[in-house]
């Protein structure tokens, strides 16, 4: 269990963490009640579970096996990859999570697949601030056009 929240790049639930551990339910609630009372995890507002300590996660990930860890983060990417996007708060973090945990996994072409789903979400996120400024007619917005030799001109 101090494995699978090791791999993870944030807190987790009682319920995601269930989905990827190997782990019966009874096993898996005794782990937490101990790791609780040594103080090597703490609760979060949201319910979740997280180390105390970066140092502690770290310790815990680094004295993973490659295998182990190669096993976690495709365990982490199939639960992210479960999530729908649209349900989603910040799309362009689960995009970005589930990347990361493939590319840690050796899945390279679904880890760049999320990464440019990612990349896109994020765009969508910045993009409207600048829409908003464009569209208001306070301000150019930096626009190119072409020249006749091919060249850009600026119209800003």
């Amino acid at each position: 269990m101090l494995g699978v929240l090791s791999a993870a790049r944030r807190s987790m639930t009682h319920h995601a963490l269930a989905a990827v551990a190997d782990m019966t339910e009874q096993d898996l609630e005794r782990c937490r009640r101990e790791a609780l009372a040594r103080h090597v995890l703490v609760r979060t507002d949201e319910g979740a579970y997280a180390f105390r300590h970066a140092l502690m996660r770290e310790a815990t990930y680094d004295g993973l096996l490659v295998s182990e860890r190669e096993r976690l983060h495709r365990g982490l990417a199939h639960a992210l990859d479960a999530i729908p996007i649209s349900s989603a708060a910040a799309p362009s973090e689960l995009l970005a999570d589930r990347a990361h945990h493939w590319y840690h996994a050796g899945d390279e072409s679904r880890a760049l697949r999320s990464a440019i789903q990612a990349g896109l979400a994020a765009d969508e996120v910045y993009a409207m601030p600048r829409r908003l400024r464009c569209t208001s007619g306070r301000s150019s917005c930096g626009t190119r056009s072409m020249t006749p030799n091919g060249s850009q001109a600026s119209t800003a």
